[in-house]
C-alpha cells in the first residue's frame, strides 16, 4: 500500500483547507462582541418591535448565551456547511484526477486494486477527519482563550457527530469520483448530490433523510445526548457504500 504518495497529493490541499477550517472557527468567536453590537444597534431593535416574539427571543438567545451563539452561528451552521463544502474539494479528484491523467495505469502496475483503493480512501478519511475535528477544537480553544465558557462534552458532541457525517459526505464524494473521468462531472455531481441531501431534509415525507440535522445535533442544547440510532445508521450507510465502491472500482474498465 502507498498512504505516502497518497499522503504526497493531498498534502497541500489538506494544509490549506486546515488553516482555513482552523481560522473561521477562530473568526467566529473573536467576531462575537461586533455580532453583539449589530444587534443591539438602534435598527435592528426597532426592526424587532416589529417582529414576531419568537425572532426577539432567539435574537436575545444569540446575545446573552454564548452556548446558543455557538451553536447558531458556527456548530449548527458554518462548520456544517464548511465541512460540506471540504468533502467535495477533498475528495472529487480522488480517483478521476488518477483517470484523466492516466496515472491510474502506474499504479495498477505496481499494486492491485485493493491496494489502490485502500490506500486513497484511508488516506483521505484520516486528513478529512483531522480537519473536521480542527474546526471544533479551534472554537472551544479560543472560547476559552477569550473568556466565554463552554460545555466540553457539549463540544466534543457537535464535533463527533459533524465528523461522521462529514466522512459521509466525504464516501460519497470518493464513489462519484470512482464513476467519471472528468474530474468537473464529479465536482458537479458531487455538489448536486449535497444540495439534493439538504432539500430532502426540508421535505416532510423524507425528512428523516436530514444529514445535516444530524450533524447540528439541536437536541443537545435541550440537555439530551447524541442520536445512538442515527449514529449507527450514518455509519452503516457510509460503510456500504464504501464496500460498494470498492467493487465498483475492481470491475471499473481503466
Amino acid at each position: 500500500m502507498n498512504f505516502y504518495k497518497e499522503w504526497r497529493m493531498l498534502k497541500w490541499k489538506f494544509i490549506t483547507i486546515l488553516l482555513i477550517m482552523t481560522a473561521s472557527a477562530m473568526v467566529v468567536v473573536l467576531t462575537r462582541n461586533i455580532a453583539i453590537s449589530a444587534l443591539n444597534s438602534p435598527q435592528v431593535q426597532e426592526y424587532l418591535k416589529n417582529s414576531s416574539k419568537a425572532m426577539s427571543q432567539l435574537l436575545s438567545e444569540i446575545s446573552t448565551n454564548f452556548t446558543y451563539y455557538s451553536f447558531t452561528q458556527w456548530f449548527g451552521k458554518s462548520y456544517i456547511q464548511l465541512v460540506a463544502i471540504f468533502a467535495a474539494i477533498m475528495s472529487f479528484s480522488s480517483f478521476s484526477k488518477e483517470f484523466s491523467k492516466k496515472t491510474i495505469y502506474l499504479l495498477a502496475g505496481r499494486m492491485n486494486r485493493w491496494e489502490i483503493y485502500i490506500s486513497k480512501t484511508l488516506t483521505g478519511y484520516m486528513a478529512f477527519a483531522i480537519i473536521v475535528v480542527s474546526g471544533g477544537v479551534a472554537y472551544y480553544i479560543t472560547a476559552l482563550l477569550m473568556g466565554y465558557h463552554l460545555q466540553l462534552q457539549m463540544i466534543l458532541s457537535w464535533t463527533f457527530t459533524t465528523t461522521i457525517g462529514g466522512l459521509l459526505l466525504y464516501q460519497i464524494g470518493m464513489y462519484i469520483s470512482i464513476l467519471f473521468k472528468d474530474q468537473i462531472k464529479s465536482l458537479l455531481l458531487d455538489i448536486a448530490v449535497y444540495v439534493g441531501l439538504y432539500i430532502t431534509s426540508m421535505l416532510k415525507p423524507t425528512r428523516f433523510l436530514n444529514l445535516f440535522g444530524y450533524m447540528a445535533q439541536n437536541d443537545l442544547l435541550r440537555g439530551k445526548g447524541i442520536n445512538i440510532f442515527s449514529t449507527l445508521t450514518v455509519c452503516i450507510i457510509c460503510l456500504l457504500i464504501f464496500v460498494g465502491g470498492y467493487f465498483q472500482f475492481k470491475f471499473k474498465d481503466l
